[in-house]
This record gives structure tokens, sequence and C-alpha cells, in this order.
């Protein structure tokens, strides 16, 4: 078994981590696997210009019709040189993971002539344009009037969008969509644009030693935090500038927090920094910015009495389990892909979508929690037993012998030499 694993980028973004991860999770698993990043992470400068030329392509039109940064995504523009790349590639399967910035567009997909297995890291592979709906619920029927876009046109880019990706998935055999979560799996099977594929739930994998519990006093020591402090993580790509993330909701349970009288605690924050907004946090904030180097994330979550996770919506929430992995009990909203991370009061706390009040609740539950070493030992369990690299990998495996079984063979086209006197026969 040969696989082939697409995405936009290596390194870039919470996708490229998965995809990068699960490619580690296959090989230890003896799957031959090969990577292919869509834009190198060195590009030279013919590289770097027709990388921003495709974003442009993928981006601009939704940006001048909402006349504001959306992150919205055409997926119009064609790969015919990826397409071909995969054609001709000894893998048995190929499975595709973000492929937007101009990656790839749905329309592509038709042309690829193996199993395609594609990994859903957000909504985008149902929705007309969007990455995350808002909870606007277009992508039911088809979208168009997207909010996003300011639009009160029925036939606007989303609704083209959206016919575009069901007449795609129409015409592409042999195409297995994965959902990382309950709440992803549920929403692609109900969309206009996926209804009736295939679609199975598997999670992102996490390596379980690299992601392991450090000893909490050495791992404050190594970041400057001190002993005493009773400490809540929280971070994210773009924690703190993309909304979805909900920082403005754990802010808003913090200031609750500081009128309860709830002192000694401060605040661990990566992908972030104090620069990019302008809200009191009401307790001392340790600032790690982008965090790229695991053993550095490991320190953080091992740190922590607990990791605040409040998203408003999330494919699957990468961090969750990696604190988890840790030892670390994880707060979050009790919606979307956390619900299938975090087990309420078991290994952390689910607070109702979306209060402040009920977040800050959760909060003082862990760090009040008598039994906090039962809650950590819980979490690692959790982590260990479903989202190990080997648990995911085999079940990865499974998955691909599967759908490379259930392929038909590709007829061999008819020889030019033969087909010549047949139409002469027939003139």
């Amino acid at each position: 078994m040969k696989v082939l694993l697409v995405s936009s980028y290596r390194s870039k973004g919470g996708a490229a981590r998965a995809a990068s991860r699960l490619a580690e999770a296959l090989a230890g698993a003896g799957v031959d696997v090969e990577y292919k990043s869509i834009y190198p992470k060195q590009m030279n400068t013919w590289q770097r210009l027709n990388y921003l030329a495709r974003v442009a392509y993928d981006r601009v039109p939704a940006l001048v019709v909402a006349r504001k940064r959306s992150m919205f995504s055409s997926g119009a523009l064609p790969n015919n040189r990826l397409i071909r790349l995969i054609n001709e590639s000894d893998a048995d399967l190929v499975h595709l993971h973000w492929i937007n910035g101009g990656g790839l567009s749905v329309d592509d997909l038709k042309h690829i002539h193996k199993p395609i297995v594609w990994t859903l890291h957000d909504m985008w592979g149902f929705t007309g344009g969007c990455h995350y709906d808002a909870g606007c619920n277009g992508f039911l029927s088809g979208c168009g009037r997207c909010p996003m876009l300011k639009s009160d046109n029925p036939a606007d880019l989303s609704a083209l969008g959206a016919e575009q990706k069901a007449s795609a998935y129409a015409l592409s055999e042999n195409l297995t969509i994965v959902g990382l979560s309950r709440w992803m799996v549920d929403s692609a099977a109900k969309s206009f644009a996926m209804r009736g594929l295939a679609i199975k739930q598997l999670p992102n994998p996490i390596d379980v030693d690299v992601f392991r519990p450090e000893d909490r006093l050495l791992a404050r020591a190594r970041l400057g935090i001190s002993l005493d402090t009773r400490l809540i993580a929280f971070g994210a790509v773009a924690a703190i500038g993309d909304d979805r993330k909900g920082f403005r909701q754990l802010i808003a349970a913090l200031r609750l927090l500081n009128q309860q009288g709830h002192s000694n605690i401060e605040l661990a924050i990566f992908g972030g920094s104090s620069s990019q907004h302008s809200l009191e946090t009401h307790y001392k904030a340790h600032y790690f910015g982008h965090v790229s180097c695991d053993e550095q994330l490991r320190d953080v979550y091992s740190a922590a009495d607990v990791m605040v996770v409040p998203s408003l919506q999330e494919a699957f929430g990468q961090t969750a389990t990696e604190a988890m992995a840790c030892g670390t009990p994880v707060v979050a909203f009790s919606a979307t892909g956390l619900i299938d991370i975090v087990d309420h009061k078991r290994n952390g706390y689910l607070a109702r979508p979306f209060s402040a009040s009920s977040l800050a609740e959760g909060i003082t539950w862990v760090l009040d929690a008598e039994h906090s070493d039962q809650l950590r030992n819980q979490a690692r369990s959790k982590a260990v037993s479903q989202f190990a690299n080997e648990r995911v990998a085999l079940d990865y495996l499974a998955l691909y012998k599967s759908c490379v079984s259930q392929t038909a063979p590709i007829p061999a086209p008819i020889d030019v030499q033969l087909d010549i006197p047949l139409k002469r026969a027939i003139k």
C-alpha cells in the first residue's frame, strides 16, 4: 500500500500540521507514504509569484464583493500539473487534506484516476465558499444570500460555489470524505453539495510520546512562570486574531472570575501577542507568540492547570487533544468538534454554548477540583486510547484498503492502430 498525501502547505496552519502528523503516523505503521505540499516551504521568485497569483485568484472575487477581508475561497482555479503528478504517481490512493489558497479546484477531482480520500479540516468542502459558516446554515440548501458576502442575491457567488461542488462531486468516482468529528460528518451529510456521498469519521492523530505529561514545576521554570500561581492556557493558530477561536468569550469569562474574587491566576497564551488586541485580560498574561516547537508546547500544556478551548466552531480541536495528552483537563463549549474530545466532568468541562458565565464556571470547576490528579489521568487516558498515532493510523489504513478494493480498474485505451481499420470498415 502506497499513499500520496496532498495538502496546500507542509507546516503552515493547523491542517498542515495534522496532515504531517498523519504522514508520520502512517509511516510508523509501515505504510509507504509520500507527502506532496502544493506550495513548497521555501519558494524561489517564480514559485512565490505563482503562489501569490493563485491565492489572489482564489480570494479576490469574494473580497471584491464583500469589500472586507473574508476567509472565502472560490476554489475555481484548476491545477493541471498537480493532477498529472497524482495520476502518474505509483501511489495506490491519494489522500487530500486542506487544498485551498488556489491549491486545487473541486472540478479537478473528476480527473484523478485513483481512489480519493479527502479529509475536511474545515467546512469549505460543502459550503459555497466560506471555511466556517458562523452558524448561517446556508450550506444545507445550496447557499445564496450569503451574509459573509453581504449579499441579498439568491444566485450570488456562494450559490454558484455550492452548485459547482455538487456537480463536481457527482462526477467524481471513488471519492470518500472524512470528517474529523461527528459534527463535521453530520454537517457534510446534510449539505446540498455532499448529500449522498460516502462520509466517514476519523480524528487527527497525535504522538502521545511527544505530547506527554512533564513535571509541572520544571515546565514552569523553563517558561518563567511562578510555581505558586494557578495557570490557564489558551492558544491556537491565529488564537487572538480569529474571532472563531473564542478569545473574546474567554476574556468575558476572566472578567467574571475577577469580579467574583478569584485570585492568584495567570494566563499562558500562544498563537498571539499582546499587540494584537487591546482587551483587558484581568490577570497577568504570558505571551509566547507562534510556537512551532512541540517541546515548548508540551511545556505550556504541562505547566497549565487547565487548557481553555472556547472555539465557536471547530472541525476537531487539535489543541484540546494535545493538552489532554499532556494530562491537562480542557474546558470548552459543548458544541461542534470538541464534543468528541472532552467528556464533561471526566477529563474537562463542557460549558453551555456560548455563555461566558458557564465558561467561567467550567474554569473554576477544574481549578478548584479536589480530584485534580484523577482529572489529569483521565485526560491523558482519553488521548492515548482514542487519538494516539497507532490507533488512528490503523483506522486510516483499513479505510484505504477498503477504498482500493472497491475501485474498478480503469479500462485501457483502445489502440489507435486497431481503431483505423475499424473506421474504414464502417465506411
